[in-house]
């Protein structure tokens, strides 16, 4: 999501040089494009909504756009929070080896996130994700271009809303 759609393969190197600084290896970095920017760009407005007002607060902190998402476990046996910024990434999960319910009223998950990546962004640049763009209808229901023009003329007061039968 924080990469506009776009997926790098995971390596475990960049390059690899020699001591008088010749290049031996390149591990240039392999991308796909797994969905449209836009797609990226609601879904991180969404997070950033998660962990700034939603069940994800505990872990946000300024300074920079914190996008994130909790997770419980079947009867709270455990906790999760996935976040990350425009530097960093950071999951962390609570529980415990044998399933045991966890009584907190905060996702304690959002805690250790915070306490982690707070720290580390200490003076650095505020980032912010891109915002969606707002394209035209999906029409996913249909074409409702009728009802949404009755609706502003109701609303203009042109004509009369009709009442819904019972």
């Amino acid at each position: 999501f924080p990469n506009d759609g776009v997926f790098t393969y995971s390596r475990v190197y960049t390059h690899i040089k020699d001591a008088n600084g010749n290049l031996l290896l390149d591990n240039t970095p392999e991308t796909v494009i797994a969905f449209k920017a836009n797609t990226a760009r609601n879904i991180n407005d969404m997070l950033a909504n998660a962990a700034a007002h939603g069940t994800g607060t505990a872990g946000w902190f300024p300074g920079q756009q914190v996008c994130g998402k909790t997770g419980t476990g079947t009867d709270n046996t455990d906790r999760y929070f996935v976040g990350y910024t425009g530097y960093y990434v950071c999951a962390v999960w609570c529980g415990y080896t044998n399933p045991e319910r966890m009584y907190f009223a905060s996702n304690p998950a959002c805690q250790i996130f915070k306490a982690i990546m707070e720290p580390i962004h200490a003076g650095l640049e505020y980032k912010q994700f891109p915002a969606p763009t707002i394209g035209k209808p999906t029409q996913i229901f249909g074409d409702l271009t009728e009802e949404l023009e009755e609706q502003e003329r109701i609303k203009r007061g042109e004509i009369e809303e009709e009442p819904e039968e019972p």
